[in-house]
C-alpha cells in the first residue's frame, strides 16, 4: 500500500519539486478524503475505500485526516482520532436529483471543503477527481478506464460529458494510482497520462477470505449437490463482468 509518506516522494516528482518546498518543514501533513463511496459499503469500490482508511489509519497515525462525505455514513471502519468524520453541506437543488448531486459533490463541494481545512492534498480513492484544486496536490486512485474503452458506458450525452470532465480532470492529478500494471498501461494509452506519474499499488483480500477447510469444501459440495467442476460468480451480470465470454 502506499503511505502518504511514500505518496508524497510521488507527489514532489510529479511537479519536479523537493517535497520540502511543496509543505516546508512540516512534520504533520493534513489530508482531505473523499469518502463519498462509503455509502455503497457492499460495492467494490465501498469495500476498497473501507478498507483502505482502516490501514491507512494503521500506517500513517501521525497524518492527520479530514474524511469527507454528504451525509453520516452507516458503516464505517475504526480510525484513530488523527482521522475526523466530516459533513459538507450540500446545496438543496443538488440534492433532488442523484446525478447532480454526485457531480457537484465531486467538483464543488468536496473540494471547496478541503481548502477550507487548509488541506496539504486531496486523496479521491476513485475515479472523480476535481478539475479545480485550488492549488491542493492531488492523489487519484483509477481502479479501471472501462467507460472510456467501452462505448456502452458513455452511450448517453450526459454519461459522455460525464467521462470528459474526469478523464481531464485526472489528467491535472499530481498522482495517480493503478492497481495492476495493466491497469497502468490503460491509463497511460487512454488518458495519455505520463507513466512516471503512475504508483501501482496492488489490492490484497479481505483479511475475513481465506481458504477453507478441506472438511468445509466438501460440506459445501454435499449441501449444493456439486459432484464437478463448477464456476463460481459473487459479482454482477454487467457487461464488462463478461460472464458469457468466461463460460
Amino acid at each position: 500500500m502506499l503511505s502518504y509518506a511514500q505518496s508524497g516522494v510521488a507527489i514532489s516528482k510529479a511537479w519536479g519539486e523537493p517535497a520540502h518546498l511543496l509543505w516546508g518543514d512540516k512534520l504533520h501533513m493534513r489530508i482531505a478524503f473523499n469518502a463519498e463511496l462509503l455509502s455503497e459499503p457492499r460495492t467494490g469500490t465501498g469495500r476498497y475505500v473501507y478498507n483502505l482508511l482502516s490501514a491507512l489509519g494503521r500506517l500513517d497515525p501521525l497524518v492527520e485526516y479530514d474524511i469527507l462525505s454528504t451525509h453520516e455514513l452507516v458503516e464505517r471502519p475504526e480510525t484513530p482520532p488523527s482521522m475526523r468524520w466530516k459533513t459538507a453541506p450540500m446545496p438543496k437543488l443538488t440534492t433532488q436529483r442523484a446525478g447532480l448531486e454526485k457531480l457537484y459533490w465531486e467538483q464543488r463541494t468536496f473540494p471547496r471543503a478541503a481548502h477550507q481545512a487548509n488541506a496539504d492534498l486531496l486523496h479521491v480513492p476513485y475515479f472523480a477527481p476535481p478539475l479545480r484544486t485550488s492549488g491542493i496536490p492531488s492523489l487519484v486512485t483509477i481502479l479501471d478506464v472501462i467507460p472510456q474503452r467501452l462505448p456502452v458506458y458513455r452511450a448517453s450525452s450526459t454519461k459522455q460529458f460525464y467521462n470528459q470532465l474526469i478523464s481531464r480532470s485526472a489528467r491535472r492529478a499530481t498522482t495517480i494510482i493503478a492497481i495492476s500494471n495493466h491497469g497502468k498501461q490503460d491509463i497511460v494509452d487512454t488518458l495519455g497520462i505520463p507513466a512516471d506519474r503512475i504508483s501501482v499499488t496492488y489490492l490484497a483480500p479481505d483479511p475475513r477470505l481465506r481458504p477453507a477447510s478441506t472438511e468445509a469444501q466438501q460440506d459445501l459440495r454435499h449441501r449444493l449437490r456439486l459432484n464437478g467442476p463448477f464456476i463460481l460468480n459473487i459479482g454482477g451480470m454487467d457487461i464488462r463482468k463478461n460472464i458469457a465470454g468466461l463460460i
